[in-house]
């Protein structure tokens, strides 16, 4: 059975390396939903990843504000490279 597309305009299985305060990962676009050991990482790919579907472009580098599992905000620097 296919999986509902995560991203709207990204097949799932497109590759892309990302940047989480300056760590980084290999993954596809499926794997957001389960490779990150905390929500704010997984929220602040994701929002990434659309900015950069909205954008129609390669790559995107931002800072994204999220609230943590304690209700507190933290800032997350996150650069998301679609690999070709």
């Amino acid at each position: 059975m296919r999986r509902k597309e995560v991203i709207k305009g990204l097949k799932n299985s497109t590759r892309i390396r990302v940047f989480l305060n300056g760590v980084g990962l290999y993954m596809s676009i499926g794997d957001t939903e389960k490779c990150f050991a905390t929500s704010s990482h997984r929220v602040a790919t994701q929002v990434a990843l659309q900015q950069l579907v909205k954008d129609n472009c390669n790559g995107i580098g931002t800072t994204v504000k999220v609230y943590n599992d304690k209700l507190q905000s933290e800032s997350i620097q996150v650069q998301v490279d679609i690999l070709q």
